[in-house]
């Protein structure tokens, strides 16, 4: 939890205000920029999902809806969690409800998924072959055309 003192910073490359001193976004650490911004749902562990509750920067595998894991296989796009009112949250456990920012790791498939992800497409967080959230696409950030590589161009 954050103190009433903690100092809040901004991102340059996010645009989106983030702890200082406290980690690094992924835009800081690798010099990445979000793809595109997602509303999730984490399942409860009675509909299948995790038992304890996912931290900041969890590397989970990213499934199309309507897609089959053993067919289609999974994605390497991870979500970076945002707070209600848009900040990258701090290390530690995350709600079960919100927004994330959203990372293609592989930027050799950003052409694919370009192709893929609009406003409205549904999607899930995946361990394995284990569904543990489910997420909407609601902007699209970095994946915008061609030029787009993954990186910040600072």
């Amino acid at each position: 939890m954050l103190s009433p003192t903690a100092e809040i910073g901004q991102n340059r490359s996010l645009g989106h205000g983030v702890l200082k001193n406290a980690m690094q976004t992924y835009s800081e650490r690798s010099g990445w920029r979000p793809s595109f911004e997602a509303s999730y749902r984490l399942l409860s562990a009675d509909e299948g999902g995790r038992n304890a509750p996912p931290h900041q920067h969890i590397r989970w595998d990213f499934l199309y809806d309507g897609d089959d894991s053993a067919v289609d296989g999974l994605w390497i796009i991870w979500p970076e969690f945002l707070s209600a009112d848009g900040q990258v949250l701090p290390d530690g456990a995350v709600p079960s409800t919100g927004r994330a920012l959203m990372y293609i790791v592989d930027p050799t498939m950003e052409p694919y998924h370009r192709g893929r992800i609009h406003v409205g497409t549904k999607c899930a967080f995946m361990e394995g072959s284990r569904k543990v959230g489910v997420c909407e696409v609601v902007k699209i950030l970095g994946l915008t055309d061609d030029t787009y590589i993954g990186k910040t161009n600072e």
